[in-house]
């Protein structure tokens, strides 16, 4: 009986886990795929807008790992709350993933900058796209907040 109240945390506790080893591996990917774009970029005329296209795309995956920690740190501490935020930031990661097709379509000398860039401009979050980590967040992680509702509203019936 006591097992039902205590799977939520721990599945909270995993996810904070696996969000700190995602965010902290997608910076060990994208760091230096910025440092090295940075040092050794030369532009393509063919690809005019690469480096904005990069720097555009890099930039999100960094905002979108730090927000990972933030959210892991406070999964650990099995706060309950911060799932609503997850949320958010799992479904903003698969919106922007998603998207980036749509804006090749105007310009086609802009759409073969963002293609280009696409590949090393995600590599903040290429492992979690790959494996499917915020479609297995969404679900797993709002399946334990309905269980946690589920035992405190029978522990106040009482």
């Amino acid at each position: 009986m006591n097992s039902g109240r205590k799977w939520p945390g721990y599945v909270l506790i995993a996810f904070g886990i696996a969000n700190m080893l995602y965010a902290l591996g997608g910076l060990c990917f994208a760091l230096p795929v910025m440092f090295w774009f940075h040092t050794t970029f030369e532009p393509d005329p063919e690809l005019p807008y690469f480096a904005q296209a990069f720097f555009t795309m890099a930039s999100i995956n960094i905002f979108f790992l730090v927000c990972l920690i933030v959210t892991g740190f406070y999964l650990i501490r099995k706060t309950f709350k911060v799932i609503l935020f997850c949320n958010i930031l799992f479904a903003l990661e698969l919106i922007y993933f998603l998207s980036i097709g749509f804006f090749c379509w105007p310009n086609p000398r802009f759409g073969m900058s963002i293609a280009a860039a696409t590949g090393i401009g995600n590599m903040g979050i290429a492992w979690q796209i790959m494996t499917g980590y915020p479609i297995i967040g969404l679900i797993v992680l709002n399946i334990a907040r309905a269980k946690h509702r589920t035992v405190d509203r029978s522990d106040n019936a009482i």
